[in-house]
């Protein structure tokens, strides 16, 4: 895999949906429900793909991953209040920022590894 590559599958779908529907005229809100409500069939058609796998959990699994999916969804709760908190208060300016010098030191620390 080229670098060119490993950086466009490294986009984030929300981070762009988020940023085009911005740059398209979408309150920094509507452009961050937009982008969440798109991702409701992907995350369905890969729960409908897994379906017939989850009838081999054995059954002394099911509390712990019953642990593992509520604790997700409490956390991925809060995740997204905090987020649509930042947003509507400072934008999405600050984890820009975030992101290029978390892109810029993977490059160099990758580069450096090399």
């Amino acid at each position: 895999m080229t670098l060119l590559e490993a950086i466009i599958l490294g986009i984030s779908r929300s981070g762009s949906t988020i940023t085009f529907g911005i740059f398209r005229g979408l309150e920094r809100e509507t452009a961050a429900r937009f982008s969440f409500l798109l991702s409701i069939p992907a995350i369905a058609g890969a729960a409908v793909l897994k379906a017939a796998d989850m009838g081999r959990i054995p059954a002394g699994d099911l509390p712990a991953l019953g642990a593992g999916f509520l604790s997700a969804a409490v956390t991925g709760f809060f995740a997204l209040k905090l987020f649509f908190v930042m947003i509507n208060r400072t934008g999405l300016g600050i984890f820009a920022y975030y992101c290029w010098f978390a892109g810029a030191a993977t490059l160099i620390i990758r580069g450096i590894q090399q």
